[in-house]
């Protein structure tokens, strides 16, 4: 019998696999929970917010940047969101139509006279917004412009107010069919973009 020198580098013991299964499976499922929160919550490029201390009819908490505003991202049409200061309101619909005529304000300027005339909620929590005609005249869109300004202004509703369950727009107190023919509005926004 003649003796081998000994290799260092090869084990006498054989792999613990099931260690080596228990390691890879914990990294797969770090990778999928790392992934899910980015897609989920920081990788959507239109998410908007509101940070609120209080829930005043809002169904999000979080810090206030002082006692009486909050702040809400607007989506702009096209842009990216912008941050305004809202003042907290127990009426709820007060709340909607400031952040709604935020969205108004920072519409491109060819789509300047647009207005929004009321907004109000029924039993449902649908939520109806209610623009003057100039809606009407100053959004011929093709079907992708069309798409984005409604996508922007259901963002700007549906983000800040968690407990709207559809909205409904109309003109001059008179649901819309469709803005610009393109889109069929008459489920409301939520049948559209979900």
């Amino acid at each position: 019998m003649t003796n081998k020198p000994k290799n260092p580098y090869i084990r006498k013991k054989p792999l613990n696999y099931f260690l080596w299964i228990v390691i890879s499976l914990f990294l797969v499922i770090l990778i999928a929970i790392g992934s899910y929160y980015f897609f989920v919550f920081k990788g959507d490029l239109f998410s908007t917010s509101i940070k609120s201390g209080q829930n005043q009819g809002l169904d999000q908490a979080s810090p206030l940047q002082d006692e009486s505003n909050l702040t809400a991202k607007i989506q702009l049409f096209g842009k990216e969101a912008i941050e305004v200061k809202i003042a907290i309101n127990p009426v709820m619909i007060i709340m909607i139509e400031t952040a709604i005529n935020e969205f108004i304000k920072n519409l491109p300027e060819e789509l300047s006279g647009i207005q929004l005339i009321t907004a109000f909620k029924d039993k449902d929590q649908v939520l109806y917004i209610n623009f003057n005609s100039e809606l009407r005249t100053k959004t011929r869109f093709d079907a992708h412009d069309e798409y984005l300004f409604l996508k922007a202004l259901y963002q700007t509703i549906f983000v800040n107010f968690k407990s709207i369950t559809n909205v409904r727009i109309l003109v001059d107190g008179k649901e819309i069919e469709s803005l610009s023919g393109h889109i069929i509005l008459s489920k409301g926004l939520k049948e559209v973009f979900e």
